[in-house]
């Protein structure tokens, strides 16, 4: 029953995307079975960070952490 549960929470986690500042965003999305946290410098979508984390609120956490860091220090170039 507890592995039911824990399927049934894992596929109503979905892939969360935000922009923090207008020059960057910040990716969970899953990925071969993990779930892949990338941090992008727009418009060309270029790679700053990317990391993996078997658990989606793990990755949400350090996400949020990602976007508080960029926000305080307006994307260094």
């Amino acid at each position: 029953m507890r592995d039911q549960r824990r399927a049934s929470t894992e596929q109503r986690q979905r892939p969360l995307r935000f922009a923090p500042t207008p020059d960057s965003l910040v990716e969970v999305d899953r990925v071969l079975g993990r779930w892949a946290l990338t941090v992008y410098r727009m418009p060309g979508r270029e790679v700053l960070a990317e990391d993996y984390f078997d658990d989606w609120h793990l990755a949400k956490a350090r996400a949020e952490d990602f976007s508080q860091l960029i926000r305080s220090r307006g994307m260094v170039a």
